[in-house]
C-alpha cells in the first residue's frame, strides 16, 4: 500500500510539473476579482505562443512577450454604463520598462484580434488614467456592463522583479461592479501564491 502511495505522489508531482499552467498565457488569464491592488512577478513568456495565431495581434509590444502576466477582467451586468476604467502598473522596487496592452470587449484567446488599447514606452509606469501626463498612460477607456477584457502586463526589459496593479476611475469603484469569482475556476499548482 505503501508502494502504491509513494508512487501516487511521483505521478502527481510529475504531472504539476509538466502541465502547470501560467499566468504568461492568455488561456490562463488571472480573474480580477475586485479593485484591490495585484501584485505580479511576471516570469517568462507562459507556455504558448499567444501570438502565434494570425488572428491574435500583440499590437505596440514589438517584441510580442518577454516576462509576461496576463489578467481578466469582467464587469458585473449591474454597474452603470459607460464607466471609466482607469489602472496603473508600475514596478515594485528597482524600475523597469512596464508596457501593457489590452483586448476586448469579449474577446477569445484563440481570437483577439487587435488590442483595443497599448502603450510600449520606455517607462516603468503604465496603464489608463484621464489625468496623467505620464508617457506611459493612454486615456481611459469606457467600459459597459458585462463587459470582459484580457490586460497583458509586460516587463519588457527582463529585469524581473515585482510588479503592481493598482484601479482607479468610476468602473473598478467598489467590490461590487465585479463579478466576485462566481463561476470562476482559478487551478492552483504548486509554486503559485494564492490569496482568496
Amino acid at each position: 500500500m505503501k508502494k502504491s502511495y509513494n508512487l501516487l505522489l511521483v505521478i502527481l508531482f510529475l504531472f504539476i510539473s509538466f502541465h502547470a499552467i501560467s499566468q504568461g498565457d492568455c488561456s490562463s488569464a488571472v480573474p480580477i476579482c475586485d479593485d484591490s491592488q495585484i501584485i505580479m512577478d511576471p516570469s517568462g513568456i507562459g507556455n504558448i505562443d499567444d501570438f502565434a495565431s494570425p488572428n491574435n495581434s500583440e499590437g505596440c509590444l514589438l517584441s510580442e512577450e518577454d516576462n509576461s502576466y496576463w489578467l481578466e477582467i469582467e464587469f458585473d451586468v449591474s454597474m452603470p454604463a459607460n464607466s471609466l476604467l482607469e489602472f496603473t502598473a508600475t514596478s515594485v522596487g528597482t524600475p523597469v520598462d512596464t508596457d501593457f496592452a489590452m483586448w476586448g470587449p469579449n474577446p477569445d484567446c484563440s481570437n483577439l484580434g487587435l488590442p483595443i488599447v497599448c502603450n510600449f514606452s520606455a517607462s516603468d509606469i503604465a496603464g489608463l488614467s484621464s489625468t496623467g501626463t505620464n508617457s506611459g498612460y493612454e486615456p481611459a477607456l469606457v467600459v459597459q456592463p458585462g463587459e470582459t477584457y484580457f490586460i497583458l502586463v509586460n516587463d519588457y526589459s527582463s529585469d524581473g522583479g515585482p510588479m503592481s496593479l493598482t484601479f482607479d476611475g468610476t468602473a473598478p469603484n467598489q467590490a461590487s461592479d465585479f463579478i466576485i469569482c462566481d463561476g470562476c475556476v482559478v487551478n492552483v499548482f504548486a509554486g503559485n501564491d494564492i490569496t482568496l
